[in-house]
């Protein structure tokens, strides 16, 4: 005799006693309470929602029953979902069967045409037929049985239609080395379908997870996890799951990416990344000493007469100077007084009264000076390496206190010039000639002292920028505008920077080929940010960095160590700021030879 399955939620156990203890064990016996509640209200109803479809209202039914929510994260981005055309929204698998319940109840109130790709428990009900499309795509033995599901999922967004995927295809597992939770590689299907269609998509972030049983049992069989998906689901009556909401992502955005698999890894990474992102991990600067006062004017403008010799262009208003630290007086504490002021406000800085340090005495100082407001615009300070190695030691180079490097490695810079320091007063930074005339000033130190060709030393990452976010900057700065080996190789970070988990593969960071991606993930890890404007015009300059170092005594930025040869720089800025004569004189010198670096 054979049983006759009418109930979505019966199991084929003719045994009474063993169907029972079955059902007790995998919940089987909630759910069909719940769906059997489900049934005699519908009957009971005579009044439904107007246009609610069977799904929809089961939809709301099994969550309110269950008292299940949503606790939105950035709740407000739901608005800039697109209420037209067609859409792709993608969410990680954490939990199987309960996070597409939820999403499509949420989404279904914005899109009412969204769709649901999914191959789990929920197409055992048949009410859910009009709004989710069975597919495993994952299953390649499964081809030509899901092409009927394909065909929906591909005829839906030709037609405008939104369509929720979880890419992951199964729900996630657990990795047994560190008990992460982690879904399996997803299925470039997603990728495809955004270069297909050209649409928007819009990542989620479920931020929640099943029992360690739960993940525990898919290492045993992954029949007897799906199994097990009905009492995971009823675990989380009355709670609230967590659901972080992503910015919406253009298709001009992954349009570089050549491949599915790209964009696939690419949408992942937008989504996951938001796990670490909600977690901000920015720290308060530390109780710092008031900033001291500004040097009294007359002071500093004696000073400046004295100097008059040492001053290298003017344009303007603005004055460049650059001296030897011996000749400075009072100019170089003041250097030292907007130097901190500036740090500070980017949330670096030395915390002390004034940024001086022991290795400003080797170095020569750039700095402008508006004449007419009578202001310290900014400044840099320049050392010749060999001279600085030769007359005191290569532990007065400032870089060699944050890395480790022998004299070698300074002799391979021998025609290198050290610059740091740099900053632009804060009521200057949006003035276009402020970082121009800085480099118009190191061009006239270069074209001075013709015997150098490269420019090396630390710029910072500020703890304006998150660890992952300094991070993600790091490793991709160096896979993609990295020194040759012989520097890398050369040079070790003193305080490397630690990260415990980041989201991303080598895959994803070998596909970053240029600043405009970098700069949207970067933007996805720390909302608004951007590559630092000094590293992006070290990048220009066809800069190249060899290391990465965390900078305890600069309230913990993150220092690189960048290389710029000015023989591979582009011609028009070797024109722009060593001046036509200049540029033509060094690239007659240095003939433009490939680089060392």
């Amino acid at each position: 005799m054979v049983m006759k399955i009418s109930h979505p939620l019966n199991i084929p156990i003719q045994n009474n006693w063993l169907n029972r203890q079955v059902c007790k064990f995998t919940r089987l016996d909630g759910l069909r309470e719940i769906y059997d509640d489900w049934l005699e209200y519908h009957q009971q109803d005579t009044h439904p929602e107007q246009n609610a479809s069977q799904g929809k209202r089961l939809l709301e039914f099994g969550l309110k029953h269950m008292n299940v929510n949503i606790d939105w994260v950035h709740e407000q981005r739901l608005n800039t979902i697109p209420l037209s055309g067609p859409l792709l929204i993608v969410a990680n698998h954490p939990l199987g069967g309960l996070e597409g319940m939820l999403l499509a109840n949420a989404l279904l109130k914005i899109r009412p045409d969204v769709k649901v790709l999914t191959n789990e428990m929920l197409l055992k009900f048949p009410e859910f037929s009009d709004i989710f499309i069975g597919v495993d795509v994952l299953n390649n033995n499964s081809v030509k049985k899901n092409r009927r599901g394909i065909r929906k999922v591909t005829q839906h967004l030709a037609n405008q239609g939104a369509l929720l995927i979880f890419p992951a295809g199964t729900v996630a597992g657990m990795d047994l080395t560190n008990s992460k939770i982690i879904d399996r590689q997803w299925d470039e299907i997603v990728g495809r379908l955004m270069q297909k269609y050209r649409c928007p998509c819009v990542p989620f972030l479920v931020k929640e997870r099943n029992s360690k049983l739960f993940y525990l049992s898919g290492h045993i069989h992954k029949r007897l996890r799906t199994a097990l998906l009905g009492r995971a689901m009823l675990s989380k009556k009355n709670q609230r799951i967590k659901i972080v909401v992503g910015e919406s992502i253009s298709y001009k955005e992954i349009e570089p990416l050549s491949t599915a698999r790209k964009v696939t890894d690419y949408l992942r990474f937008c989504c996951e990344i938001m796990q670490k992102s909600v977690e901000n991990d920015i720290e308060q600067p530390p109780q710092a000493s008031e900033v001291k006062a500004d040097i009294v004017k007359p002071e500093i403008l004696a000073r400046l007469q004295v100097l008059e010799s040492y001053r290298v262009l003017k344009k303007g208003d603005f004055s460049v100077y650059c001296a030897p630290y011996e000749k400075l007086g009072c100019i170089m504490e003041q250097i030292a007084i907007s130097r901190e002021k500036t740090f500070r406000a980017v949330n670096e800085g030395t915390g002390q009264e004034l940024d001086n340090d022991r290795f400003d005495r080797y170095y020569w100082h750039l700095w402008i000076w508006d004449d007419e407001a009578q202001k310290l615009v900014g400044g840099y300070r320049l050392g010749k390496v060999d001279e600085i190695v030769k007359q005191s030691s290569i532990d007065n180079l400032y870089s060699n206190s944050l890395y480790h490097y022998n004299e070698n490695f300074a002799q391979s810079l021998k025609h290198a010039v050290e610059v740091g320091r740099s900053f632009v007063s804060l009521e200057y930074q949006r003035h276009s000639k402020a970082l121009d005339l800085l480099w118009r000033g190191i061009g006239a130190f270069m074209v001075a002292n013709p015997d150098y060709h490269t420019l090396f030393g630390c710029v910072s990452i500020s703890k304006d920028y998150s660890s992952l976010a300094q991070a993600f900057l790091a490793e991709s700065l160096l896979k993609h505008f990295n020194a040759k080996e012989e520097y890398v190789s050369s040079v070790q970070a003193k305080k490397p920077l630690l990260v415990k988990e980041t989201p991303w593969s080598d895959n994803l960071i070998n596909m970053l080929s240029n600043v405009p991606i970098i700069n949207k993930l970067l933007g996805r890890i720390d909302a608004g940010k951007t590559i630092p404007i000094l590293i992006r015009h070290y990048l220009a300059l066809n800069g190249k960095f060899a290391s990465f170092t965390v900078n305890e005594n600069f309230n913990h930025s993150l220092d690189g160590l960048i290389i710029v040869d000015l023989r591979i720089t582009p011609e028009k800025y070797l024109i722009r700021y060593l001046g036509k004569q200049g540029a033509e004189d060094f690239i007659k010198r240095w003939e433009m030879y490939e680089s060392v670096a």
